[in-house]
């Protein structure tokens, strides 16, 4: 398990650690403390919710034991060796191969970001100018918004923690 979560962080630091770096760049920019504990803490909220959704609906409707989920196991002899197989491995790993080519034809994702499909791109600047524009009102009701999700996180995390009793 050390060794896959030593590996699992250094996949991640492809992708989290420009991130990082940029969100760590900018608050030594600002020299305020309380824009970097921010920024920080949205960056980890980003992180948090995605996977805790995930989790609590895995949990909610048992998707372990779902059968479109679980896939189907597959052994194939080659000179006199069983192999296994599963068909969720092999399916990610096509998805993986496929990607690795993409990348490697587009020169990593300069391509994929340059999409601009039914001009989604432009209405997400535009929507993000708009709520910049916005001031005082759009970060109350970002706080709103926060404060209704702690609230339902709480409520969740101490329900659950009252079924384990």
């Amino acid at each position: 398990m050390f060794i896959y979560g030593l590996l699992f962080a250094l996949g991640w630091t492809v992708c989290l650690g420009p991130i990082l770096a940029g969100i760590l760049s900018m608050t030594a920019l600002f020299h305020n403390y309380f824009t970097a504990v921010l920024m920080m803490f949205f960056y980890s909220f980003g992180m948090f919710v995605p996977l805790f959704v995930l989790s609590y609906f895995y949990d909610k409707y048992h998707l372990e034991k779902k059968k479109w989920l679980s896939g189907k196991e597959y052994t194939l002899k080659i000179s006199g060796k069983k192999y296994t197989f599963h068909t969720t491995n092999i399916l990610s790993g096509i998805l993986f191969i496929g990607f690795g080519i993409m990348f490697f034809l587009t020169k990593g994702t300069s391509e994929v970001n340059g999409w601009n499909y039914f001009g989604l791109k432009d209405l997400f600047y535009q929507i993000q100018r708009y709520l910049l524009a916005g001031g005082i009102f759009f970060n109350m009701l970002g706080a709103i918004i926060l404060l209704i999700a702690g609230y339902f996180i709480y409520n969740g995390i101490k329900i659950n923690m009252e079924e384990v009793k």
